[in-house]
């Protein structure tokens, strides 16, 4: 302990002569030096609000202005205080915006959550009020889809249809080629409007008794000669009025060669007529029966195709 003792008086000697050296000046912008780094550093750590610092950065330059005679190391505090304070200023301007940015996105939920509760109520009475509509408009389209039916049950159409045939005036006791037969077939219209701009064809053919794809190979041929325009037409054809039409029909060589097998005679009917509705069509396709040995005349099969009754062409809208 008695070693130290000297050094601890040598040392407040030495300050006490460094303190005498300084002028009063000099002792007072030292204290104020003192103080204004321990203030910085306050505010280094606490940081203020955006503006303090500059204000005492500006008192410090204003003291270090009227310090004269400085030494080195005393403008090397001055500049150290104004760096310090500086660095306070910038880091409180970022602080500052980083809490703006903070509280205004704090804001922004409360914000949407008050605008949320709003926009929930206003969509609730909003679905409810488009359920209701939604329901409205069912039960008016319901009606309208209803009311629609019926008026198309209700509008007069046109439907002509085939009645008979025969061979006329009767059915020859043998068919033989290259003679020429004609065949009658009784037709109406049997709905309630008017058929117009009427187009018809008839065809009677030769083939298998009660064949499915002898049938398909009749109509092929059928569709063939309608396409040529081989039809004949009708400008009206009033409902319930019967009528008939006649055509004449020639077997050729071909045809009879095994028409005492199980072949029978066929006839193909198109009938394609317009109405309030639309543009439509009548198929109808029937055979004689067919025996071991003979033809019943007057017993007639209906075909296994061709066979539909007012199938649309094209409705009107």
């Amino acid at each position: 302990m008695d070693s130290k003792q000297p050094k601890v008086k040598e040392m407040w000697a030495f300050l006490q002569v460094w303190w005498s050296n300084f002028s009063w000046s000099h002792r007072l912008f030292l204290i104020l030096q003192v103080v204004a780094g321990l203030w910085a550093f306050y505010l280094f750590i606490y940081l203020p609000n955006p503006g303090w610092a500059v204000a005492i950065l500006a008192g410090v330059a204003a003291a270090m202005s009227i310090h004269g005679n400085m030494r080195g190391w005393q403008k090397a505090i001055w500049m150290i205080l104004i760096g310090l304070l500086l660095v306070v200023e910038l880091r409180s301007i970022s602080k500052d915006r980083s809490d703006s940015d903070t509280r205004a996105l704090g804001d922004r939920r409360a914000q949407d959550l008050a605008f949320k509760s709003v926009r929930d109520v206003q969509d609730a009475d909003f679905k409810a009020t488009a359920d209701g509509l939604k329901t409205a408009i069912s039960g008016i389209q319901s009606t309208l889809n209803m009311a629609n039916t019926t008026l198309r049950q209700t509008q007069p159409r046109a439907v002509l249809r085939l009645d008979r045939w025969e061979f006329y005036p009767n059915f020859p006791s043998e068919i033989k080629a290259n003679t020429s037969y004609q065949i009658n077939y009784y037709f109406q219209n049997g709905g309630t409007g008017t058929a117009t701009k009427v187009q018809k064809m008839a065809r009677i053919y030769i083939g298998d008794a009660d064949d499915k794809k002898a049938q398909i190979r009749l109509v092929r041929k059928f569709n063939i000669e309608w396409k040529q325009d081989n039809i004949s037409k009708v400008p009206v054809i009033v409902p319930n009025t019967p009528l008939f039409d006649s055509l004449d029909r020639t077997f050729t060589d071909d045809e009879m060669k095994d028409f005492s097998l199980n072949k029978t005679i066929y006839i193909l009917v198109r009938f394609e007529y317009s109405d309030e509705t639309g543009r439509w069509r009548t198929d109808a396709c029937n055979a004689l029966q067919r025996g071991s040995t003979t033809i019943f005349v007057y017993v007639k099969h209906t075909c296994l195709t061709f066979e539909n009754s007012r199938y649309a062409v094209k409705q009107w809208p």
